[in-house]
């Protein structure tokens, strides 16, 4: 078994000692079983606290941040099955979240029919195999971009174009086509810039410009 030692970074090494323990802990790591829900797959109970669900806003990522560092990618089937899965969702969301922009008179003039037949919107909270959880809060816009972290870390770390192709590009695109159809354009010194409206810093925490949605954007794009 590997191990490493990093006594003056032991958060590192934390993160790389859950991330090898993931095989023994969980059971669910394969495509065609849920993934861990907020409990991890260690459920006692028939109701279990926020649904057992998977929570975008950070919950069912943390748990595999560590996994491609580690050399472990095969421990994220299941994480890319619960989020591809839910794809064909997403763009319904996006479809009601972009006619309402249409209706209130924000849709940006660039969001052309085509980008916004592409878009893609996770709401905080999904279930496995394509399912809505109950919870259907929205509240963060960057949920989406947050779940593509694991995506991209796996492209940088194995560089598995077949993947990329099939999984990582329709997702990231997605992603980028409803930001092009909710960013706003405004005039800023002689130039432009694009404003993120109705975002959250934190959960239930609402404002313009985010910037923790910016970071999120700038990564995906």
């Amino acid at each position: 078994n590997a191990s490493i030692s990093l006594p003056k970074h032991p958060n590192v090494e934390y993160v790389w000692y859950t991330a090898n323990a993931m095989g023994a802990r969980d059971s669910s790591t394969r495509r065609d079983v849920a993934a861990p829900g907020l409990f991890g797959p260690m459920i006692t109970s028939d109701k279990s606290l926020w649904g057992g669900d998977f929570t975008l806003d950070f919950d069912l990522e943390k748990q595999y941040f560590g996994t491609t560092g580690s050399n472990h990618g095969e421990l994220l089937a299941a994480y890319f099955a619960s989020i591809i899965d839910f794809m064909p969702s997403a763009s319904k969301a996006a479809e009601g979240f972009l006619r309402n922009s249409k209706a209130n008179g924000t849709l940006p003039s660039e969001c052309t029919p085509e980008i916004a037949a592409r878009a893609l919107h996770f709401p905080c909270h999904i279930g496995p195999w394509g399912f809505q959880s109950y919870d259907r809060s929205i509240y963060n816009h960057w949920n989406g971009e947050l779940a593509a972290l694991i995506f991209i870390q796996r492209w940088e770390y194995y560089r598995d174009s077949v993947f990329a192709r099939q999984h990582i590009y329709p997702l990231l695109d997605g992603l980028t086509a409803f930001r092009r159809c909710s960013l706003v354009r405004s005039a800023a010194g002689g130039s432009y810039r694009y404003d993120i409206l109705d975002d959250s810093a934190h959960e239930g925490f609402i404002v313009n410009n985010s910037i923790i949605a910016a970071s999120f954007i700038r990564r995906i794009f």
